[in-house]
């Protein structure tokens, strides 16, 4: 089924009403997000990041989301310096795309469509990119033989981690998933009455 682009808007839209831009959207991507096609979603990443073209980057990407809306905001700004005609030329490649997850497209999207509103774009959640924890994180920052580079969050245990999934030692493989287990179990443990 084919989605137009207002249709992939409002869900944007509906998104950011519920769930704000400052951490991640909700945990359900809307069913019309995930059926449109790299090229839809595409095109409304184009107007989105048209119209956030001269937000504010405060703030450093280091998360998926965060950097495919920087990266669309701050290619519509060069589009736009360059010439009169640009938004007639600008378009945001759904080649770009095609790797991406759609949870994560829709959240590059909410983030367009807040710096577009407020001026400014939004952070990226304050969370390790490897186990999830948002406490005594780091800046990793990664080296790319063109183009920027890459930076991400990593708690203390996950810096220590090569950069290559394929070195991590089976020990800390084994410390990564039980934590994460403990997390989980804690989560669904009833609150404590006093």
């Amino acid at each position: 089924m084919t989605q137009h682009p207002d249709d992939l808007l409002a869900l944007v839209a509906g998104t950011l009403g519920r769930s704000g831009a400052g951490t991640d959207t909700a945990p359900m991507t809307p069913r019309g997000w995930v059926e449109a096609t790299d090229t839809e979603r595409a095109a409304a990443l184009t107007v989105l990041a048209w119209r956030a073209r001269g937000a504010e980057m405060r703030h450093r990407a280091t998360h998926d989301a965060s950097r495919l809306a920087a990266w669309a905001a701050a290619e519509a700004a060069v589009w736009h310096r360059s010439s009169t005609l640009a938004d007639h030329y600008f378009h945001v490649p759904s080649g770009r795309l095609s790797g991406i997850p759609a949870q994560v497209q829709l959240e590059a999207a909410v983030r367009l469509l807040a710096a577009a509103r407020t001026g400014v774009l939004p952070p990226a959640p304050y969370r390790c990119a490897v186990c999830g924890t948002d406490r005594n994180l780091r800046v990793r920052s990664y080296e790319r033989g063109s183009g920027p580079g890459r930076e991400e969050l990593l708690c203390p245990i996950c810096t220590g981690l090569p950069a290559d999934p394929d070195e991590i030692p089976e020990s800390v493989d084994a410390l990564c998933r039980w934590l994460r287990q403990g997390r989980a179990r804690a989560q669904q443990r009833p609150p404590h009455r006093i």
